[in-house]
């Protein structure tokens, strides 16, 4: 969140994808529910394995989370 919060001033071609102007704005955020829920679910009701180990731990939650924002910012770009 704090990421996005300094890009929005940064990065003006993300702009193109959050804005009610912008033609792939529903598209964008279709995507980003899809990928939160499924993070979500593994966490909430997944089995003990190898896809939820890294949750299991605040190192591991941090790394996931450091991976979804990149995720969720190549996504931001390529759909602007």
């Amino acid at each position: 969140m704090l990421f996005y919060m300094g890009a929005a001033s940064h990065y003006g071609s993300m702009v193109g994808a959050l804005n009610p102007g912008g033609g792939s704005r529903g598209f964008f955020w279709l995507l980003v529910f899809v990928i939160i829920a499924a993070v979500e679910c593994n966490a909430l009701i997944g089995t003990q394995g190898s896809t939820k180990v890294p949750l299991d731990s605040v190192k591991g939650a941090l790394w996931c989370g450091f991976l979804m924002t990149g995720i969720l910012f190549l996504l931001t770009l390529g759909l602007s």
